[in-house]
Order: structure tokens, then C-alpha cells, then sequence
């Protein structure tokens, strides 16, 4: 898949926009367009844990016109498929998430991109934080873990963080057990 470069004049990120089903189990499909943070979009960022990188599922990639939907096949770690899974299922259609809004085989996005998560982090509707399954990155034992970052020293990385965690206004916690409190 070939990304269109990013106009910085127009303040622009990449979405997904998921293509609607009924049917949880079909593949997630998507198209990725290119809108401006100026125009203020509708959309969720999705921060979530990448997972184990040999743990895939395809997706679809449309191309073309709307009525064409060219696809071209997308291997994405399963907790990223699964994540978008759930928000085609809830309809949430247009959604920010890393690793595919990002060129990630750019030299140059990635960092510029990084540099301004906390605005597209800031901007977007929601936050949402997928924990993802029961094995997917250890997200049952996170859990206790997540109410200690306020103790935890200033380092950069750090406060990014805790920013991060500050930002997040929705955590999903459906697919997860009870909680002891």
C-alpha cells in the first residue's frame, strides 16, 4: 500500500473509516482518508497495546471510488483487528490508531507524527483504551498498574504517559472480568 503524504499547511492526519457489517466475524474493510485537525473531524483515537507482531489477521484496505472498493489485503496484529472489530461493531467508524494512520515505513512521519499524538489525542471525540483480550498484552495484571503512574518519577517518557492516561476519557472494560473494587 502506497500512503499519500500529509499536508502540514492543512494540519491534516489520517482516519480509518471502517466500512459497516452486521457480521462480527467478516473481515475488518476500511478505507484511509486524510483530514484536517483545522475542520475539527469526528473521530476516536485508539490507544492500545500492538501485541505479539507474529499474532496477524488480514484486513481490507479499500481503494477507488466508493462504489469500486478495490482491497487490498493489510496484516495488522490481531489486537489492532480486534480493536476495530469492536468499534465497527458499536459504530464508531472513523478512527485514529497508530500504526495505520502512521507511514510506518516513512523515515521521516513517524517522528514527526509522535511529536503531535497529544493534539490528535486531544482533538478527537473520545479516547478509547482497548485492552484487548485476556492474553493480549498481559491486560488483566496492567490493570492494578495503571493507578500507579501518579507515583511514578518525571521522566519524559513518563509524563507522556501519564498525559496519555489523563487524555483517555473512555477505557473499555467490557470484554474484561470483574474487578475486585
Amino acid at each position: 500500500m502506497e500512503y499519500k503524504t500529509l499536508s502540514t499547511v492543512k494540519n491534516e492526519i489520517r482516519l480509518i473509516k471502517i466500512r459497516s457489517t452486521p457480521n462480527h466475524d467478516s473481515p475488518v474493510a476500511f478505507r484511509l482518508e486524510h483530514a484536517s485537525l483545522n475542520d475539527k473531524p469526528d473521530y476516536v483515537a485508539l490507544s492500545y497495546c500492538w501485541g505479539d507482531p507474529l499474532k496477524r489477521q488480514d484486513m481490507q484496505i479499500l481503494q477507488g471510488l466508493e462504489d469500486q472498493n478495490t482491497p487490498i489485503t493489510y496484516s495488522a496484529t490481531a489486537n489492532l483487528a480486534n480493536a476495530l472489530r469492536e468499534f465497527r461493531l458499536r459504530g464508531e467508524l472513523r478512527v485514529w490508531a497508530d500504526a495505520v494512520c502512521i507511514d510506518q515505513k516513512n523515515d521521516d512521519e513517524p517522528g514527526q507524527q509522535v511529536l503531535r499524538m497529544d493534539v490528535v489525542y486531544r482533538c478527537a471525540k473520545k479516547t478509547v483504551s482497548y485492552l484487548g483480550g485476556s492474553s493480549s498484552c498481559n491486560s488483566n495484571s496492567s490493570i492494578p498498574d495503571l493507578g500507579e503512574l501518579n507515583e511514578w518519577p518525571n521522566h519524559t517518557e513518563i509524563e507522556a504517559a501519564k498525559s496519555a492516561m489523563n487524555q483517555a476519557k473512555d477505557i473499555d472494560r467490557r470484554r474484561q472480568p470483574p474487578l475486585p473494587w
